[in-house]
C-alpha cells in the first residue's frame, strides 16, 4: 500500500500516513457535508467567498476521486475522448507533484512562518538584470539548463534546479485559491509573464513566483549550510523517504506511458528540469527543515523569559489589544459519529427518535471506553478521528481544533466542555450535537490550554530568536542571483 500523498510505502491498513501525516481515507459523504465547527474554524480565516470556493472545490474532489475509480474504457473510446483523457492527465500531473513533496510540506507547516520574512530584495527596482519576462523556448532553456544562476556558500542553484522550486510555488498557488484565482487577478489560459500582480509595483506574476522561488531556495540553502556546518545529516528513515520518493516518481512514468522518466519530468513536472534537479530540491528542503526541527527545542524560550519578554514589552502588547486578561487558548481533538435513522416531515426537518439517540450514545460510549482500555494517548485518538469522525473539518487532521477560545462559535455543550474549570489534558467525555447539519455525539480528548497572552509572548520571542539567527547566517553567507542568467521553460496550465 503507497500513500497518495507523499508517496511512502505503508501498512495495509493504515490509516494515517507515518511519513507525512496525512488522513488515508476520504469519502465522499465527508466531502459533502460541512459542520458547524468547520464553518466557524474558516470564517475566523476566510471570507465568505472563499468558503463557498472550498466548498465547491471539494466538490471536484470527490467527482475527480469518483472518476479515477470507474473503470478504464477500451481503446476506441479512448482515442475518440483524447481531449478529455489528456485533461485529466494534466490536472493529475501537478497534484502529484504537490503529493510527492507533502511531507516536505507538513515539515515546512511546522517551521512556520518564522522563516518567511528571510531574504533579500530579489527584485530591487534599479535592477539592471530585471527582465520583463524570463521565459524561452524549450531549446533554449535546455541548453542553459545547467548555467548556475544564484548561490549561497558552497549551495548553488542551477536554472534546471530553478525549475522545481518555480513551479512548485506556480503549483501550489493554484491548489491554494482554486476557483478564485480570478479575484487574485491570475487567468491560467495566459502566460504569467503578461499579468500583472502588483499594479503599484508592475510586478508580473512570473516575477512574483520567481521571487518567491528565489527566497524559498535562499532559505532552504542557509539552513542547510548552517547543517552542514553542525554536522547534522538526515535520518535513515528521511534517506529511505527520498529513495521511495524517487522510486515512485519513476513508477508513475510508466503508468503514465512514458519509457523516459526524464520526457516525465519534464512534459508533466517541471518543464527543462530533471529528476536529478527534482530530487535535489527534495533534498535540500528536507535538510533544511529537519535540522530547523532538530534545534527547535534549544531556541523555545523558558518560562521566566517569557514571562520577562512580556513584562519589558507589555505596552506594546496592549497596544495590540492583548493583555494577561484575555483567557486561555484551547486544543482540543473531538470524534463525531453521526446518528443514523431518523424521520422528514414534509418541511424537510429530520427528527430522530430517543432510541435513535440512545443507539448513536452508546455507539460512542463504547469507542471511548474501547479507546481507555487500551493504553490510551493522544496519537490513538487521532488515529480513531481519521477513521471515524464525520467532520470533514477536523478528521484529516486526527479530530484536532487548536487554539480556540472561550466563546469561539462552536456549539454551546462542545465550548462548555473544553473551557469547563479543571480540565486537564488528558480528560475524555461526550458531547450530544442537535445543532450543526451533521447531529451525533461528540467523543472529546482534552490536549491541554495556554494562556493567550503567554502564547503571544512565546511566539514573538522565539520569532525575535529565529530572525536573528538566520540574519547572522544570511551576512555569513549571502545570496547572489545572476538574473542576466535565467531562463525558465513554459508549462501550460489552461487545463489545471
Amino acid at each position: 500500500m503507497t500513500c497518495k500523498f507523499c508517496l511512502a510505502e505503508l501498512e495495509e491498513d493504515a490509516v494515517v500516513c507515518p511519513v507525512c501525516g496525512k488522513a488515508l481515507k476520504e469519502t465522499a459523504e465527508e466531502a459533502e457535508n460541512v459542520t458547524e465547527e468547520t464553518v466557524a474554524e474558516e470564517a475566523a480565516e476566510t471570507t465568505e467567498e472563499t468558503v463557498e470556493a472550498v466548498a465547491e472545490e471539494s466538490a471536484e474532489v470527490t467527482a475527480e476521486t469518483a472518476e479515477e475509480t470507474t473503470e478504464e474504457t477500451d481503446v476506441a473510446e479512448a482515442a475518440e475522448e483524447q481531449p478529455q483523457v489528456e485533461e485529466k492527465k494534466k490536472i493529475k500531473a501537478w497534484k502529484i507533484v504537490l503529493a510527492a513533496v507533502a511531507g516536505v510540506v507538513l515539515l515546512a507547516a511546522l517551521v512556520g512562518a518564522v522563516l518567511y520574512g528571510l531574504g533579500i530584495e530579489v527584485f530591487p527596482k534599479n535592477d539592471v538584470y530585471r527582465k520583463d519576462s524570463y521565459t524561452v523556448e524549450s531549446a533554449v532553456a535546455e541548453k542553459k539548463s545547467d548555467v548556475v544562476v544564484a548561490t549561497v556558500g558552497d549551495q548553488t542553484l542551477t536554472n534546471s534546479d530553478l525549475q522545481a522550486h518555480y513551479w512548485m510555488n506556480v503549483f501550489s498557488f493554484l491548489n491554494d485559491y482554486g476557483y478564485y484565482l480570478s479575484m487574485m487577478g491570475l487567468d491560467t489560459t495566459k502566460p504569467l509573464d503578461e499579468q500583472v500582480y502588483d499594479k503599484e509595483t508592475g510586478m508580473t506574476f512570473q516575477q512574483m513566483f520567481l521571487d518567491d522561488a528565489l527566497k524559498s531556495w535562499q532559505r532552504y540553502a542557509i539552513l542547510t549550510q548552517m547543517a552542514k556546518e553542525d554536522g547534522f545529516t538526515l535520518s535513515e528513515e528521511e534517506k529511505e523517504y527520498l529513495d521511495t520518493v524517487r522510486t515512485n516518481v519513476e513508477a508513475m512514468a510508466q503508468e503514465e506511458g512514458y519509457t523516459d522518466v526524464e520526457k516525465f519530468i519534464d512534459e508533466k513536472f517541471f518543464p527543462n528540469s530533471s529528476l536529478a534537479s527534482y530530487m535535489k530540491y527534495l533534498e535540500v528542503s528536507h535538510i533544511a527543515l529537519c535540522y530547523y526541527d532538530s534545534i527547535y527545542d534549544s531556541m523555545l524560550p523558558t518560562q521566566e523569559q517569557i514571562e520577562a519578554y512580556y513584562t519589558a514589552n507589555e505596552e506594546t502588547f496592549k497596544t495590540n489589544g492583548q493583555s494577561k486578561d484575555d483567557g486561555d487558548y484551547y486544543d482540543v481533538r473531538h470524534i463525531l459519529l453521526q446518528i443514523e435513522g431518523g424521520t422528514k416531515d414534509e418541511s424537510g426537518v429530520t427528527t430522530y427518535s430517543d432510541a435513535e439517540w440512545e443507539a448513536c450514545r452508546a455507539a460512542a460510549q463504547k469507542m471511548l471506553d474501547d479507546f481507555l482500555a487500551n493504553e490510551p494517548s493522544e496519537e490513538k485518538f487521532a488515529a480513531l478521528a481519521v477513521s471515524n469522525s464525520k467532520d470533514p473539518g477536523s478528521a484529516s487532521n486526527g479530530g484536532l481544533y487548536p487554539m480556540l477560545t472561550k466563546d469561539y462559535g462552536f456549539i454551546e455543550d462542545f465550548e462548555n466542555w473544553y473551557t469547563e474549570e479543571g480540565r486537564k489534558p488528558g480528560d475524555t467525555g461526550l458531547v450530544k450535537n442537535t445543532q450543526s447539519s451533521v447531529q451525533g455525539y461528540h467523543i472529546m480528548y482534552f490536549c491541554g490550554s495556554t494562556p493567550i497572552w503567554e502564547h503571544e509572548a512565546r511566539s514573538a520571542l522565539l520569532s525575535e530568536t529565529t530572525d536573528k539567527l538566520l540574519a547572522e547566517a544570511e551576512e555569513k553567507w549571502p545570496m547572489e542571483v545572476k538574473f542576466n542568467k535565467i531562463v525558465l521553460g513554459n508549462l501550460d496550465l489552461s487545463e489545471s
